[in-house]
């Protein structure tokens, strides 16, 4: 236990609990048998793709988190443009459990700020009690512990041909610019805190008509790109190296 954060004078705990766990880890347990499922009821204007909003996740589990005495408060903090959430959930013994999850903003933009709160906010609350609708909103495997393959081995299903396309100038022959396509989506997967091969496919390739990168065709990289960065936009970070190398490349530079 990281007793600095039980009182409140540490900055950011990833994973806190009070010393004892067991009873609260009893009553998440049934009020986790009890959580109806999750509906996608809300659309990402970027992806296209549908996910559970965080107004539905709350109504969803509140009801079984009061019948089990437990009770769950979330809060915002900021340091260095860093943007934190904490979510917290209490039982009524006092043993309780906080994690945190955090992401660079622009903290000079209101707009842009409460966004990545509502988006820290419903992260936190589906991982804290392990919930998720069939498919979430916002890159593959490839963000455990650095960069890993793209979902682009799989043979995507039989589409009409497309008309041959010039190719972006640093994409050579040998996978290069696949090497660095997957590098900026690897990168991106990171800060949205999106993991899984499935999750990525839903939610950047399939909205594309393909199931990786190699199918994807390089002529909708930059669609590709303007996806990442309209969601670096939304959530006011500054796209990483990556996605900046990807983007010369794109571009010629």
């Amino acid at each position: 236990m990281d007793k600095n954060y039980a009182s409140g004078t540490a900055a950011t705990c990833s994973w806190c609990h009070s010393e004892a766990v067991a009873e609260i880890s009893a009553a998440l347990a049934k009020a986790q048998s009890s959580f109806p499922s999750l509906v996608a009821d809300d659309t990402n204007p970027h992806f296209k793709n549908k996910f559970a909003s965080l107004p539905h996740c709350l109504s969803t589990v509140r009801e079984a988190l009061t019948a089990n005495g437990l009770a769950l408060v979330q809060f915002p903090h900021s340091a260095d443009n860093r943007l934190t959430v904490t979510t917290k959930l209490f039982h009524v013994s006092g043993q309780w459990m906080a994690g945190d999850l955090s992401v660079l903003a622009d903290m000079s933009n209101p707009q842009k700020v409460g966004s990545a709160i509502t988006y820290l906010r419903r992260y936190g609350l589906c991982s804290m009690l392990g919930i998720a609708s069939r498919k979430d909103d916002d890159a593959e495997d490839a963000v455990r512990g650095g960069y890993q393959r793209l979902p682009q081995e799989e043979a995507p299903a039989k589409q009409p041909a497309k008309q041959p396309a010039k190719q972006p100038a640093a994409a050579d022959t040998n996978g290069g610019g696949v090497t660095i396509m997957s590098q900026a989506v690897a990168e991106w997967g990171r800060a949205s805190g999106t993991s899984g091969i499935e999750q990525v496919r839903n939610e950047l390739f399939a909205p594309l008509g393909a199931t990786g990168l190699r199918s994807l065709g390089q002529e909708l990289w930059p669609n590709l790109l303007d996806a990442l960065g309209a969601w670096y936009q939304d959530v006011g970070m500054d796209p990483g190296p990556r996605y900046r190398r990807a983007m010369e490349m794109i571009n010629g530079a």
